[in-house]
């Protein structure tokens, strides 16, 4: 026969009447750590923007006190840089074989994914930019690139800064276009049409942003002005 281990009666009663919940808690802040900590964190800041990220945010996502974050991350401005480096982990290196123009153009693609979809993130990057080891390489690359293969006459450092400011500017102005809607309303320019006879000769253009079209569009005007930078230089 096995021994039967015998309990308190009252340590039984307590055991009978502790909520399920508070096992998972415990489990999760027995688990909890900062890699845990900065995937809610980063994915937080894709579904809400990068201004959502804080500890009681990140706490509530975790459902655990603001408190049991600080012994992982630090604190909040540790907290999203943390969050900052693991989102920009996906900005793309600046390909090292090809024209100038492909090199250029890819990169700007690619990072254009990246800083596209996350809110607020672009703006960071604009004004920390000095600041962000991927961001660094990238531009290093970009430099490299106008250094190695441009036309003769380019200011490289010019050239990789306006690469990565139009990235930067297109992906802060999809964001807020997107927000707004992507259909428009056209009732102000149909009412000023004689006014503006071009604009409404050309009124399906204006009817949804066209986002993709228009950042190639201007990626290719930019590097053409390069060239052209280059020669009235």
């Amino acid at each position: 026969m096995m021994a039967q281990v015998s309990m308190n009666p009252r340590r039984r009663r307590l055991h009978r009447r502790r909520p399920a919940g508070i096992y998972v808690r415990i489990l999760l802040v027995v688990t909890l750590h900062g890699a845990a900590v900065v995937d809610v964190g980063a994915g937080l800041a894709t579904r809400d923007g990068l201004d959502a990220v804080g500890m009681r945010a990140v706490a509530k996502e975790l459902e655990v006190t603001p408190m049991a974050l600080y012994r992982h991350v630090g604190d909040v401005v540790a907290l999203r840089t943390s969050v900052v480096d693991r989102l920009l982990a996906d900005l793309p290196s600046v390909p090292t074989e090809g024209t100038c123009d492909h090199r250029c153009r890819t990169w700007a693609q690619a990072a254009r994914l990246v800083l596209g979809p996350v809110s607020g993130l672009a703006h960071h990057v604009l004004l920390e930019w000095i600041h962000l080891p991927r961001v660094l390489v990238a531009l290093d690359g970009l430099v490299a690139a106008l250094e190695q293969d441009g036309p003769p006459g380019c200011d490289p450092v010019a050239g990789a800064n306006a690469i990565l400011m139009h990235v930067l500017m297109r992906a802060q102005a999809e964001q807020a276009v997107r927000a707004g809607g992507l259909r428009r309303d056209l009732s102000t320019l149909r009412e000023r049409r004689r006014q503006v006879p071009r604009l409404w000769a050309h009124r399906d253009e204006y009817l949804s942003a066209r986002l993709d079209e228009h950042f190639a569009y201007g990626l290719e005007a930019l590097l053409a002005g390069l060239a052209f930078a280059r020669r009235a230089s």
